[in-house]
């Protein structure tokens, strides 16, 4: 995972995700592994370990992601090759209103330091 000292992973500025005409190449949820589409198949267990992790991390508030998953349905509601998705977007939208922060102290990681 480490080569010449540098771990080999993405680092997104989430604040700052520039792709063609302005717009992000992908959005930050779908980089924190968040999918709905047939191809990576996350199970309903998966996606939602995906967006209480986004939650707790502070990447995005229970509310911002619910509206974003509504606005997915909106865009894709009209076509058939959707209907899964918009099935499993409805079903993590009833997850995330039923939402509550887990109890106890939540663990972030601020950095990864390698000490020789």
């Amino acid at each position: 995972m480490i080569d010449k000292g540098i771990p080999q992973c993405r680092i997104i500025d989430i604040n700052y995700i520039p792709g063609p005409f302005g717009y992000p190449e992908q959005s930050v949820l779908k980089m924190c592994g968040y999918s709905v589409d047939k191809k990576t198949d996350l199970s309903s267990k998966e996606r939602k370990e995906i967006l209480n992790s986004v939650i707790i991390n502070g990447i995005y508030t229970k509310e911002r992601l619910i509206s974003f998953l509504e606005w997915l349905i909106r865009k894709n509601a009209a076509k058939p090759s959707m209907s899964d998705a918009v099935s499993k977007w409805e079903n993590d939208i009833m997850f995330l209103r039923d939402w509550n922060r887990p109890t106890g102290s939540p663990i972030a990681i601020k950095g990864i330091f390698i000490r020789k």
